[in-house]
């Protein structure tokens, strides 16, 4: 009776645990199919851009930035010849106070704060227009990139693309085997030559 009440306890054991695997397996394979896009044994290629050497060499930024530097300068100029002209204006009235009648004090004075407000007004629309421009001009950069390394990438060799730069430390080691910059460069450099030599609609 024993040995047959032992012979039943192997046979629930081991049943019990060929249904285990079974079940374990299914599952597994259940939560695979679960996962949208689960690929297995895929090998991910990583590659990055050099941003030093892109904003250094690639045409487009190099040209934009010259173009917005030139303005900046532009306006700085401007401010600062609006600056004099209010200083000038306020050494004159300084001279002149003790000679003034009354109404003449309060009329340079009216003058001088519409000098200065129209000189803070000006100073703030140039402040907001550069900020705009250059956020602007960073977008446009970016997609820049962004679309190009889509077209390049159509092959799907790569699965990251990344961005390098030495003065962010968000690489902490890179392999110059995978630096794409240069064959990037040449691309977008073309590119942009192509699109400026399209005459405009």
């Amino acid at each position: 009776m024993q040995k047959l009440l032992l012979s039943l306890n192997i046979v629930l054991i081991l049943l019990f645990g060929a249904f285990f695997m079974h079940s374990c397996k299914s599952k597994g394979k259940d939560a695979l199919k679960e996962v949208p896009g689960a690929v297995l044994d895929k090998t991910v290629k990583i590659a990055y851009v050099d941003l030093d050497t892109l904003e250094s060499k690639y045409d487009y930024f190099t040209i934009k930035k010259a173009e917005l530097e030139k303005k900046a300068l532009s306006m700085k100029s401007t401010l600062e010849s609006k600056q004099q002209t209010f200083q000038n204006f306020y050494q004159d009235a300084e001279r002149k106070s003790e000679t003034m009648t009354q109404s003449e004090i309060q009329a340079t004075q009216m003058k001088l704060q519409q000098m200065q407000q129209d000189l803070e007004t000006m100073q703030q629309s140039y402040s907001d227009q550069m900020a705009q421009e250059q956020d602007n001009f960073g977008i446009a950069y970016q997609t820049r990139i962004e679309e190009y390394l889509k077209k390049y990438n159509a092959d799907k060799k790569y699965s990251f693309i990344l961005s390098y730069r030495s003065a962010s430390g968000s690489l902490l080691y890179k392999d110059d085997a995978y630096d794409i910059t240069s064959l990037v460069l040449v691309g977008l450099n073309e590119e942009y030559k192509e699109s400026s030599t399209v005459p405009a609609k």
